[in-house]
């Protein structure tokens, strides 16, 4: 069809070539002048495209459909004469609601709002589809969309509600879905909290408020009632003084009811701080870095006049957002400080304003006065949700935003720090602060070649006091700094000055730069000033030689590593505009070197990779000319896809901003990192003495995978570094070592090497020997026969068959797998392993599809257990690399360590691939690392892939490993599946102890193919013995347990004295062995008493004592050991649980039974001794036991000095305390009951004298009187006489409570005798009936002490002499 063009004139020569492609909706275009409203002739199409010249302006395009009459709608063009050629690409979009029979314009109205990605409204006019009842729009590539389904009065009142949709358009497309129904919806939350719902349209857009219906206060709690659209997806915003701020989104679901509702307890808004800083870039996956970006330009200086607005934007960075693709983010709330130059807070030069500052981020800078103020922006923590109604759980799913639940408050050094200017300020100075301007020329930063406040970071290392930065200004006076002062939630200033800022003698300045954002005052001569933030930050870095491990000597030839931290992305992921990855680079490297550099995108700030290096020194590097490696041009480099970084700044307030579909790969650089400087030595080498057993040895030496070459003599040179030594000959085990030199080695160094005949059927490495062939199957015997069906399938013979007849060492010398890496050379045929093992399995390389065997497909393998070592790329296992399409591996073990430096890692497998793979009766116990898909058995499976009996007890390490099946696909045919440890990745696995694998049980479990020696082999084993199951129950339970055995019942333990006994029946014989599964009764039987004994036979007692006396009855596991205690007669002594008490002076027999059996002990009761308690119980005629408390508490004996006079604790003489003994009875006589009191031996008829010495007459006896203490008292007769007890061991007679309390003694009645001769004694040696008081001049006590007067009788020291007073 022709175009439809209306040919005018009065048009003005066109400058500007348009090309318009149109789609195959809307073929046909025409195109009006918007101001004109004249036609423009645009030719006919080519292909639906259309070229044709116009003058710059705007214009108006009208598509059409096929039909070249039904008007699909108007799209308005700005053609610019910026540019001499405009393409333009117009997508059709058809708009429908999927309500049955309703159609446009009569059930419902469609509203559209068309919009650049910049944020600017593309004015568009709906059309009609040639489909009846819908209608379509029109939109340019890139354009982001906003489309309204309405529903009309009359759906509206039957609970119809708006739907609404959005996008960013990279093609045509087709908006639809059911206009939906209203429900209401209900939040609850504490009385005191405030809950906002809204929904989202656009990026970095306030978003629509939704207003509630009603609102319900009942006591503590609130319920806030909504009307809102099934299936529709609506923001939250909760928040509460004090409390944290929680957001995120729900989708509305009308069948949910309640349960469908948010709830927030008080505890969600106390669950995390909301001042909380987690200062650590691993904290919420490695994706927080506690900044911020605020849309104000590249120098963070706004200049404004009086009465003029700004609308400011901060966007935390890490942005919070949901996933890496769905870009649903949301903001914490952000808080704006505002202070004058020197630190104080300002208000008279700009107010900040915001109606609803924790449901809006964009806020209003308003300029009130002249003057300048610096603005500071912080944020809080938040915690970030997304809710989904769970049908089947009734209930709410809560997910995550990505990183994690919470966020943290911003981190302090962060502080976003901006400076705005109120007033005429005009200058002509050019601050000329250029960055990486070499490097910048043409990139996609909007800042170009000069520093950019928020990207541009100046890094300096942990060790210094900051970076330097060198610009040359013009038109400068004079140029002053404030550092940030950084405080423990946010970073303020105190005022510019002068220090850190240096003059140089070129009229360059250099400025010393610290953590955070400092702001940089230029002020010229008439004093007026311009600033600029410049962002500093610490960092720590590490230079290690990547050729050896611990090395600090690096050499031409070696790889440097130079690894950093602290180091930050400069363009953090922002939806719609920022998405690109980060690299640590020095574009200033030496001739000859090269970079190989580390990415990092989301998580470059976590990442240690990503903040790495490494550097080769050339091999021919001159250390003579420098001996020093030099990089000083340090940046990180962004690539990929975006806008132009710096591009945060642009974003339209109304509208928004929405992804980059169209944006081009770029590569940006920033910053400026520490200067490198490494010192190189000349290259060290040491002669190799190689040493071997015998002779002809084939060596292969390497470094880092790098074979060396030997010297023209054939000997090696080396220098510093692990080599790999091998060692090789025909008939031998090959040989491997590592040799290690390190730093400060000197001299020739020395390699034993000691060769290892191979057995008969081991394998040298290189023979290859054909196998007989038996009815189409290879017999393999040795290992060179099985190095030759490895080289006959490699060759091409993909289908043959083998069996091996013995085990088979290929003494690890490095293996081919059979089987090349695809289909195509895919192993197909049959291999037996006949219950053999292939050890020595030895592969190290970097390739991919490496095992015994490679890709395998149409195949079986079975009946191999492989030993050895495995290390490779991907598809790496011991056994089969990859399983494909109809592939079998069965009954095989593998006990290899097997290391894949990729994906698809496993003992067994690294992939059952196929739906039509099958893994079965197979098991691993080597150890297996990788990264993702790896697994002790499979590292991957298809989801519909056979997996049965497997166990895996080998450690696996990697990341999102699983210890037998890997990989996150489902595991539907999986089943039978054991391991003891559960790593990432547990489905389809059951979890088992160690005690079971040993037991039996899994092995039974497992199945036909797989024994175990029970008690022998620590798991199942392919082909062990046969294990049964015994299910039993007992007449001590009734319920039934089981346990497996290879046929031998075991011995059970017994139970409270009840013995076991296999019956195969409660009233069956008695079975000690099975030979199939079976159910069996154990019957406890009672284990009877065999007899008891006593601790002791005998005892002697005194009245009132008590004492225990123990039974012990055998056997120690008889079922009933309960002992029934008696007494012969209990007025002598009674019994109770074994303890005897003493009743009354007689015996008593004390008896002990248990089952039928007796033992006794005769108990002797003797009466109670009860010692003196009072002066006024003594007797002259009685007879007492004298000895101090103490030694009334079972003491044995006194211990007196024979030669001395005081009681010490080491003597020579022991006197057994014994009552009964006539030395040890004393009386204790005073006359007509008076007061004095002397010591008489009753035995020996005499006084006790002071020096131990017996006599007839008190002359120098012992004496006392009541209530005080001679100053020697008396001891125990030895042979002739007895020795005085002196000092501490004196004895207080009177004043004791107790007769063992404090200082007294212990005086036991034993008997009387006839005083009369001793107090006559004593009456006749006073001589003295009587003493005046008055005739006394001089008088002492016998204590020493003067007395004034006698006021009581006893015995005085008057005037020189003894005396005793009446």
């Amino acid at each position: 069809m022709a175009a439809l063009i209306i040919c005018c004139t009065g048009i003005q020569a066109a400058n500007v070539k348009v090309t318009v492609k149109m789609n195959s909706t809307s073929p046909w275009m025409s195109l009006v002048d918007k101001v004109t409203q004249d036609t423009v002739a645009v030719g006919d199409a080519d292909s639906q495209t259309y070229t044709f010249d116009v003058p710059d302006g705007t214009y108006v395009l009208t598509a059409y459909a096929k039909d070249s009459a039904t008007v699909n709608g108007t799209v308005e063009l700005n053609v610019s004469k910026d540019s001499t050629e405009q393409e333009f690409s117009v997508l059709t979009n058809t708009v429908y609601a999927t309500n049955k029979s309703w159609a446009a314009d009569k059930d419902y109205t469609v509203s559209v709002d068309v919009s650049t990605r910049e944020g600017d409204r593309v004015a568009v006019g709906l059309g009609n589809s040639v489909t009846a009842g819908r209608k379509t729009f029109l939109a340019l590539m890139g354009n982001s969309y906003y489309v309204s389904l309405i529903p009309n009065g009359e759906h509206q009142a039957e609970g119809y509600m708006t739907s609404n949709y959005s996008g960013t358009l990279t093609r045509g497309v087709t908006v639809s879905g059911s206009i939906p129904l209203g429900g209401d919806y209900v939040v609850t939350l504490p009385a005191d909290a405030e809950v906002f719902i809204g929904k989202k349209f656009s990026h970095f857009t306030n978003f629509t408020k939704v207003e509630p219906s009603s609102i319900d206060v009942e006591g503590s709690v609130k319920k806030v009632h909504y009307r809102l659209a099934d299936n529709q997806i609506y923001n939250f915003r909760t928040w509460k003084d004090g409390g944290l701020t929680q957001g995120g989104y729900f989708t509305m679901d009308i069948d949910g009811g309640e349960n469908s509702c948010l709830k927030f307890p008080d505890s969600s808004y106390e669950a995390f701080g909301p001042k909380t800083i987690k200062h650590d870039v691993n904290w919420n996956d490695g994706y927080e870095t506690g900044n911020i970006l605020v849309n104000i330009n590249e120098r963070g200086h706004l200049q404004l006049n009086v009465g003029d607005t700004y609308s400011a934007l901060p966007m935390r960075s890490w942005q919070l957002t949901d996933t890496q693709t769905n870009n649903y983010f949301l903001e914490p709330d952000f808080h704006y400080t505002v202070i004058d130059l020197d630190g104080n807070p300002s208000t008279g030069v700009i107010e900040i304003e915001n109606a609803h500052p924790t449901t809006e981020v964009w806020s209003t800078i308003k300029a009130v006065g002249n003057g300048t103020a610096i603005v500071l922006v912080t944020y809080d923590a938040i915690a970030l949700n997304y809710y989904k109604y769970n049908a089947k759980a009734d209930s709410l799913t809560k997910t995550n935003f990505m990183g994690g639940e919470y966020w943290g408050a911003i981190w302090p050094e962060n502080t976003a720090a901006f400076v705005v200017s109120v007033g005429d300020n005009a200058t002509d100075m050019q601050p000329n602060m250029f960055i990486n301007e070499a490097y910048n020329e043409g990139a996609l930063k909007i800042a170009a070649e000069f520093v950019d406040a928020e990207h541009d970071v100046f890094y300096y290392l942990d060790t210094e006091e900051g970076a330097t930065y060198t610009f040359t200004p013009e038109g400068v006076d004079r140029i002053e700094i404030a550092y940030p002062a950084v405080g423990e939630q946010m970073a303020t200033y105190n005022g510019f000055g002068t220090e850190g800022v240096s003059k140089n003698a070129d009229g360059s300045y250099t400025l010393l730069l610290k953590e955070g954002r400092q702001i940089v005052k230029l002020t010229d001569a008439q004093g007026n000033s311009i600033y600029q933030v410049l962002t500093a930050k610490p960092c720590h870095r590490e230079i290690t030689n990547a050729s050896r491990e611990g090395s600090t000597i690096f050499q031409p030839g070696d790889k440097i590593k130079i690894q950093y931290s602290g180091l930050h992305h400069p363009a953090n992921k922002l939806a719609g505009i920022y998405n690109m990855s980060a690299y640590v680079t020095y574009n200033n490297i030496p001739n000859g070197s090269s970079l190989i550099l580390g990415a990092g995108q989301y998580t470059f700030g976590s990442v240690p990779s990503a903040q790495a290096v490494t550097i080769d020194i050339p091999a021919d590097y001159d250390t003579s000319a420098s001996d020093t490696l030099v990089m000083n041009e340090g940046v990180i480099q962004v690539n990929g896809f975006g806008d132009p970084i710096g591009a945060h700044r642009k974003i339209n307030k109304n509208l928004g901003r929405s992804p980059n579909f169209t944006a081009i790969a770029h590569k940006t650089y920033f910053g400026q990192l520490p200067e490198v400087r490494i010192p190189i030595t000349e290259i060290k080498r040491f002669a190799l003495n190689l040493q071997a057993n015998v002779d002809s040895v084939q060596y292969t030496i390497t470094m880092d995978g790098d074979t060396l070459q030997p010297d023209t003599d054939g000997k090696y040179t080396l220098t510093y570094g692990t080599y790999i030594i091998k060692a090789s000959k025909q008939g031998y085990r090959c040989f491997r070592t590592g040799l290690t030199i390190t730093d400060g080695t000197e001299g020739d160094q020395t390699c034993i090497v000691e060769m290892v005949e191979a057995g008969a059927n081991g394998w040298d490495g290189t023979t290859l020997a054909e196998a007989e062939l038996v009815d189409g199957v290879y017999q393999i015997t040795s290992g060179a026969e099985l190095a030759w069906f490895a080289a006959r399938v490699n060759g091409g013979d993909y289908s043959i068959s083998a069996k091996l007849m013995n085990d088979i060492d290929l003494c690890a010398y490095d293996w081919t797998p059979i089987g090349g890496g695809k289909s195509k050379t895919a192993y197909q045929g049959t291999f037996e392993g006949n219950g053999h093992t292939v050890d020595g399995l030895y592969i190290h390389n970097d390739k991919t599809y490496q095992a015994l065997f490679g890709y395998i497909m149409n195949s079986h393998i079975s009946g191999i257990t492989v030993c050895g070592e495995v290390s490779a790329k991907q598809y790496v296992a011991g056994v089969v690399a990859y399983m494909g399409t109809k592939s079998y591996v069965d009954r095989c073990a593998s006990n290899a360590t097997v290391t894949g430096t990729s994906t698809y890692v496993g003992g067994i497998t690294g992939s059952v691939s196929q739906t039509t793979s099958e893994l079965t009766n197979c098991y691993n116990i080597g150890n297996i690392s990788g990264t993702a898909s790896c697994a002790g058995v499979a590292g991957y499976n298809h989801k519909d892939a056979v997996i049965e009996n497997l166990f895996s007890l080998g450690e696996v390490t990697g990341n999102k490993v699983a210890a037998c099946v890997g990989g996150t696909s489902a595991k539907n045919k999986a089943k039978n599946i054991f391991a003891t440890t559960e790593y990432d990745i547990f489905e389809g696995q059951t979890t088992v102890t160690v005690e079971q694998m040993a037991a039996g049980e899994v092995a039974y479990l497992l199945g036909e193919a797989f024994g175990q020696q029970i008690g022998v082999d620590a798991h199942p084993v392919l082909g062990g013995a046969h294990v049964y199951k015994v299910t039993y129950t007992t007449n001590l339970s009734e319920e039934a347990d089981s346990l497996y055995t290879n046929g031998q019942l075991p011995q059970l333990e017994v139970v409270d004295g009840y013995r076991p006994v296999w019956k195969r029946s409660p009233d069956g014989e008695e079975v000690t062995e099975v030979a199939a599964d079976c159910t069996l009764f154990v019957e406890y039987r009672a284990i009877a008493v065999e007899g008891i004994v006593l601790n002791q036979t005998t005892a002697t007692l005194t009245e009132g004592d008590t004492f225990t006396l123990t039974a012990t009855v055998t056997p120690d596991n008889a079922a009933d050991k309960t002992v029934v205690w008696s007494s012969s007669d209990n007025n002598v002594a009674t019994v109770e649980n074994g303890v005897v008490t003493a009743v009354a002076p007689g015996t008593a027999t004390v008896t002990a039974t248990a089952g039928g059996y007796s033992a006794t002990c005769v108990v002797t009761v003797e009466a109670a001794v009860h010692p003196i308690t009072s002066l006024l119980e003594l007797s002259n005629s009685g007879v007492y036991y004298i000895c101090q408390p103490n030694h009334s508490k079972g003491a044995t004996s006194w211990a007196v000095a024979t030669g001395g006079s005081a009681l010490k604790s080491n003597n020579d003489l022991n006197i057994a305390l014994d009552k009964d003994d006539a030395r040890q009875q004393f009386a204790i006589l005073s006359i007509d009951g008076g007061a004095v009191r002397f010591l008489y031996h009753v035995a020996e008829k005499k006084f006790v004298n002071k020096d131990g010495s017996l006599s007839a007459t008190p002359a120098d006896a012992v004496s006392f009187t009541d209530g005080a203490y001679s100053n020697t008292f008396f001891a125990y007769f030895d042979a002739s006489h007895y020795v005085n007890v002196g000092g501490s061991q004196q004895m207080i007679i009177d004043g004791w409570s107790t007769p063992d309390g404090g200082n007294s003694c212990y005086i036991v009645p034993v008997g009387e005798f006839d005083s009369t001769d001793a107090l006559n004694a004593i009456e006749n040696f006073t001589g003295i009936d009587n003493v005046s008081g008055e005739s006394v001049n001089v008088i002492y006590g016998l204590t020493g002490r003067r007395v004034e007067q006698i006021t009581a009788p006893g015995i005085y020291i008057i005037n020189g002499k003894k005396v005793l007073v009446k």
